[in-house]
């Protein structure tokens, strides 16, 4: 977490104690700190937290703590959607995932050191400095809010990972489809950088299901042409992916399709077996070529955006080396289907994907 997030947290809750301020940066670092046997049991305590807190028409979703983690209030309305059961898998899943270090924790108990100092925080600076001492001897332990915050903000939140507060208007989606006994499909398109792959792997974490990926349908050697490759979204073979995956979806079944390897230029095949939630992810995905096939599949379609700062800068710490063809070839290519078909605006849901402040 940087200095300019807590401060942030900190002006917003004047009444925060020591403890609190030492829970919400161990949040950021650690997730919750717990560890989940017994889902059943963790909804179960979810669900009664949420009848306890109510609903708070003005309540956010989230509240990003730093460290790609969130605070999923559960007073708010769009919360209140989600079943407990799933969130409790969500804060399994971000457990599981958090890549934590005692070291950048420590850092961060020194920014709120330096901000005590400076006279901008409720609480002295020799009291904090006490306090740190005592809490590195027991170990950085798991701490509560104090009574004073408690009765103050009433705080009622999970802690997950940020990305799962992007993916919340499509889980909501996916939630009221399954609610109606239907097997809905997610298909994520998007700019390239924007973290498709990550937040198809959320989901497929969520829903215990494998994403179908658009890069298994490149178009081959032999059939770029020139005149192929001037159409928008000619670069990807459509007509296969719809033969063999939409094909294969509409019956329900276990079904199998070619993946198209680039390095090789050779197929090889791949089974999907249909489990509750399907996932499609990757660029041209929303093609209109599949529009009367996901039409009659009730598809969900999400089309996940970015700051075009903070796509250069994200392709270049994925791979340097690579960024000049992205800014030559790919990303021209997508940026020609995006505004061919309005495909931001023909979603279901377009969400923008941010880096969240201590990243920053």
């Amino acid at each position: 977490m940087n200095g300019k997030l807590l401060k942030k947290h900190i002006q917003l809750s004047p009444r925060m104690e020591i403890t609190d301020a030492v829970k919400l940066i161990f949040q950021s670092e650690f997730g919750c700190g717990h560890l989940f046997n017994d889902l059943t049991g963790c909804a179960d305590w979810i669900r009664r937290e949420m009848a306890e807190a109510g609903e708070d028409a003005g309540m956010e979703p989230a509240t990003y703590i730093g460290g790609g983690m969130a605070r999923l209030n559960l007073a708010s309305p769009d919360t209140a959607k989600l079943p407990p059961e799933l969130i409790a898998r969500m804060m399994q899943v971000s457990s599981q995932q958090q890549k934590s270090s005692t070291e950048r924790f420590e850092e961060s108990l020194s920014l709120l050191a330096a901000l005590a100092d400076a006279g901008e925080t409720p609480f002295s600076a020799d009291a904090l400095m006490a306090y740190l001492a005592d809490y590195k001897e027991a170990g950085y332990p798991v701490v509560s809010h104090s009574q004073r915050y408690r009765a103050a903000y009433q705080p009622a939140y999970r802690v997950v990972m940020s990305d799962f507060a992007v993916l919340l208007p499509a889980l909501i989606a996916i939630e009221e489809a399954l609610k109606e006994n239907k097997n809905p499909a997610v298909v994520i398109d998007g700019d390239c950088g924007a973290g498709k792959t990550t937040l198809a792997a959320l989901l497929a974490c969520l829903y215990d299901t494998k994403p179908i990926q658009m890069d298994d349908f490149f178009l081959p050697f032999e059939m770029r042409t020139k005149e192929r490759m001037m159409q928008a979204g000619g670069n990807v073979h459509y007509e296969r992916f719809a033969s063999e995956v939409l094909c294969g979806m509409a019956q329900h079944e276990p079904f199998t399709y070619q993946a198209f390897d680039c390095q090789s230029g050779m197929m090889h095949a791949k089974q999907y077996i249909p489990i509750g939630v399907t996932l499609i992810e990757g660029s041209y995905s929303h093609h209109p070529y599949f529009d009367e096939a996901y039409k009659k599949l009730d598809v969900i379609k999400v089309f996940v955006w970015v700051d075009e700062a903070e796509q250069q800068r994200r392709l270049t710490n994925r791979n340097p080396l690579m960024l000049e063809r992205f800014q030559n070839q790919w990303i021209p290519l997508e940026k020609k289907y995006f505004k061919a078909y309005d495909m931001k605006a023909r979603a279901n849901f377009a969400l923008r994907s941010v880096t969240w402040e201590d990243e920053e």
